[in-house]
């Protein structure tokens, strides 16, 4: 079945169904986007959050364990070494269980190169600080010493400043999925804009197919009807003319028959008619003489013509 086959009712009803769920469908389909952009940035967020807090906790506990580790190292007080024995041996499993953790949670590849690298780096800060809390159980105060600024204080600030560069890593990684979620946004609403100018744009075209499905068919009735009504109801001018002097020239065969008078409106749409010209003192022959009362009697007849007179439609 054709479109032009199908009711009006059902154009009508199907245009505006069609619009509906046009709306729906671009409605439904920002809502979606929207959420899920903003599910996105906030799970990417939230995850670099906690790995921003536990990074900066891990980067304090081994600041405090090395702080520690150190003070024992250098001190000559046995009560110094015994105060801090206990945190000492239980500071390295505590640090190495947050970095497992951290480990875990980021799963990306720059991320995992990075904590590769710190790993590499407490290595070698462990090996200095083990170096140097020998040297100082061994009572060599110079040694120690010597460890302490030249192996232990480096190590220290190259593993904290690789910690420090890891925190970085993930405040630009929350500050990434923040811009990202803002350009998504933008791109959605100019999507948005874009749906609403196409549902515009099928609902002027669905108007102008309705309308056009309604005018054409009265249009076409309209030019069915109008010109055998107008046939029937106006005769052509040019056989009414042609009538009138058909009818002139049987009246002028006839001596005794009044001549008729063929009057043209001014109007080219007005009906051509045929008027008899007589009065009760006589009439007009067919050669401008006088019947039935002489020549002043056809002067008189001819004066009383009504040149003006309304033309009366042949049928």
């Amino acid at each position: 079945m054709r479109l032009n086959d199908l009711p009006l009712a059902s154009k009508l009803n199907g245009a505006i169904v069609l619009l509906i769920v046009a709306m729906l469908v671009v409605g439904t389909l920002t809502l979606w986007r929207n959420d899920r952009i903003t599910s996105e940035a906030t799970a990417a967020i939230n995850d670099a959050q906690d790995l921003i807090r536990k990074s900066v906790q891990w980067q304090g506990m081994t600041q405090t364990a090395v702080a520690r580790s150190m003070a024992s190292a250098i001190s000559s007080d046995p009560a110094v070494g015994e105060l801090f024995k206990a945190n000492i041996a239980n500071d390295a499993p505590e640090v190495a269980k947050l970095r497992e953790q951290i480990a875990t949670q980021a799963q990306r590849p720059e991320d995992q190169a990075k904590l590769k690298e710190i790993v590499g780096l407490g290595q070698t800060l462990l090996a200095a600080s083990k170096k140097a809390r020998e040297a100082g159980a061994a009572g060599d105060w110079s040694a120690t010493s010597r460890i302490v600024q030249n192996e232990y204080v480096p190590s220290v600030k190259v593993y904290l400043d690789a910690i420090g560069q890891f925190v970085v890593m993930q405040e630009q990684r929350a500050d990434a999925a923040r811009q990202m979620a803002a350009d998504a946004r933008a791109s959605l609403r100019w999507q948005a804009a874009f749906g609403a100018v196409v549902i515009a744009a099928l609902g002027l075209v669905t108007a102008w197919l309705l309308i056009r499905a309604i005018v054409q068919p009265m249009a076409q009735a309209f030019r069915h009807v109008v010109p055998s009504r107008s046939s029937a109801s106006n005769p052509s001018p040019h056989a009414s003319f042609s009538s009138c002097r058909s009818s002139s020239a049987r009246t002028s065969a006839s001596d005794n028959a009044p001549m008729p008078i063929c009057n043209v409106p001014p109007s080219t749409t007005s009906a051509l008619a045929c008027m008899p010209s007589a009065n009760s003192a006589g009439s007009i022959g067919p050669r401008g003489t006088a019947n039935n009362g002489g020549d002043d009697a056809g002067s008189t007849n001819r004066s009383n013509i009504p040149t003006g007179a309304s033309a009366l439609p042949l049928t």
